[in-house]
């Protein structure tokens, strides 16, 4: 019994010498790596900020195949529905307005349907997978049109990389709610929080205006083509105001946030 008491105590205090040099480790991590380090490490941890690997699938359309490779970081990847319907569109010189494709991950299939900024990584695909693309082929390559190929050129110099942009803001925000920092460190990240959403909005409208003002057709540019350049021009337009409306949710929860931090939330 004197044995047992004895063993019994020398794991108490062991597990206490534990507990005490884990908060001393945090307390030192927060001193020397400060708010946005311990952020990063929480990040690695979880593995939040994992990309999706780039992969090589086949797109068919008509009797044609040709490889394309999707997801993966860069300003050229495609990692959104939106930006596979344009590449889609530039190389198979076929309409968006009507474009089908269909995942043939397994049979009979699965036709791909949603916004232009829902994630391609939601689809599930697989290394060499098939897609099948229904539409209606245009007259004169797409790419070949000087108002198509510029709003194209924007799209993949900017918008993907506002995509990037505010899923690196919703990773930020996602762990700042986790509170693992103290409160005025905590107080600190909320104000650079609430900086990088009023540039998010301010920057978002900025494009909203440039691309309303492209000089997308002239007078010789074909009816069809026109119509084109013109529902090419929506579609980039709502994709950022849809990225505006997410960022809007961010603001309300960092505002929610904000009231804990002050005690006029108690939950």
């Amino acid at each position: 019994m004197c044995k047992f008491r004895v063993v019994r105590g020398f794991v108490h205090w062991s597990i206490q010498c534990f507990s005490s040099m884990f908060t001393a480790v945090v307390a030192e991590l927060k001193n020397v790596c400060g708010a946005g380090e311990l952020l990063k490490i929480s990040r690695a941890d979880s593995g939040d900020r994992t990309e999706p690997d780039r992969m090589l699938i086949v797109v068919a359309v008509g009797s044609k195949a040709f490889p394309m490779e999707i997801l993966g970081e860069g300003d050229d990847a495609i990692n959104t529905l939106g930006a596979f319907r344009s590449k889609i569109a530039e190389q198979a010189e076929i309409g968006q307005e009507n474009m089908k494709i269909i995942h043939r991950a397994s049979f009979p299939g699965k036709t791909l349907t949603g916004a232009d900024d829902k994630k391609l990584e939601d689809f599930g695909f697989k290394e060499n997978d098939k897609c099948i693309v229904i539409g209606q082929k245009v007259k004169g390559a797409l790419k070949d049109d000087p108002g198509f190929a510029m709003l194209v050129d924007y799209e993949k110099k900017f918008l993907t990389v506002l995509q990037k942009v505010l899923d690196e803001i919703d990773v930020d925000l996602t762990e700042l709610e986790k509170n693992f920092l103290d409160a005025e460190k905590s107080k600190e990240m909320s104000k650079r929080m609430d900086i990088r959403l009023c540039n998010f909005t301010e920057v978002s409208m900025r494009h909203l205006e440039t691309i309303d003002g492209m000089n997308i057709n002239t007078e010789s540019t074909p009816e069809e083509q026109a119509t084109r350049n013109r529902e090419k021009r929506k579609g980039l337009i709502t994709g950022i105001q849809r990225l505006l409306d997410r960022n809007d949710t961010y603001v309300r929860r960092l505002e929610e946030y904000d009231k804990k931090l002050a005690g006029e939330i108690i939950e």
